[in-house]
């Protein structure tokens, strides 16, 4: 059996001795791989992996899921003092990253630059469309934002050539695990719309998406994009999801009311999810 722990989310309610920041960090276990996916915006992940025994010097890869400092942040202490030198991303990860607050750009990217992974001797691994990582994890990136009832976030932008450009988030990556049975899909924040998202993994495949497991940034939706969102994942496929960080307990709640056919849990700092 695969296992994620949760090294960070934005909440502890059943950890409370660990740290909780706004963020999100996950240790898998995938057969004989270890993947860090995302380093939440600080060290706190590091402290927590201590407290819950992840020796995060096994990793083999990580893969950061988009450039927002949320989830990028941290990985600087990681590269400090921990060994791993492969790290996995978009090809389009390197642009600055701002958002348009009040009528003023705020920069929300990453801490990091080409300078300081070549000091530290680190592969970057650049995802264009779809990487193998074993017989049955893959990385998929520049997925296209596909629903209308999806649309894309208004205030974040990229700063690409001195000019600002509305960001379509092709720097997000998500993690596959192709089980015998159906298709885990790991993802950061889900910007291009969750829907759109897992219909392009399972066309890709060619398989159902059973389990999800990430953030759905779906905090401040509406109810009725809940409910496309939940409606079509039923369609696609979907059976169980465990969200935390950017989702927002309104996704998990109407579920619930509802009674779905999705098995539906909230997650936060220090849960172990096996798939």
């Amino acid at each position: 059996m695969n296992k994620c722990t949760v090294l960070l989310d934005n909440n502890n309610e059943n950890f409370s001795h660990a740290k909780a920041s706004h963020g999100l960090s996950l240790f898998l276990e995938i057969d004989e791989l270890r993947i860090l996916f995302d380093t939440g915006p600080n060290s706190d992940f590091i402290d927590n992996a201590i407290l819950l025994k992840k020796n995060l010097n096994t990793v083999d890869s990580v893969v950061l899921s988009h450039a927002h400092y949320d989830h990028s942040c941290g990985y600087r202490s990681f590269a400090d003092d921990y060994r791993c030198r492969e790290l996995i991303c978009s090809d389009k990860f390197f642009f600055d990253k701002v958002a348009l607050i009040d009528g003023m750009y705020f920069y929300k990217g990453i801490n990091f630059d080409d300078k300081f992974l070549n000091c530290h001797a680190i592969h970057t691994e650049l995802v264009e469309k779809t990487l193998k990582l074993s017989s049955n994890v893959f990385v998929h990136s520049n997925i296209k934002n596909t629903e209308e009832f999806e649309p894309l976030p208004d205030k974040y932008f990229i700063l690409k050539d001195g000019k600002y450009e509305k960001d379509e988030f092709l720097d997000e990556s998500v993690l596959v695990v192709d089980n015998e049975d159906g298709l885990t899909l790991i993802v950061g924040c889900s910007h291009p719309g969750i829907v759109s998202i897992v219909k392009e993994v399972e066309a890709l495949h060619n398989k159902k998406v059973k389990v999800i497991i990430g953030g759905l940034h779906l905090a401040k939706a509406n109810e009725n994009r809940i409910k496309k969102t939940v409606e079509a994942l039923e369609t696609l496929g979907v059976e169980e999801v465990f969200l935390g960080h950017c989702t927002g307990y309104k996704v998990v709640e109407y579920m619930r009311k509802t009674e779905s056919k999705i098995k539906s849990h909230y997650f936060s700092t220090g849960a172990i999810i096996s798939f």
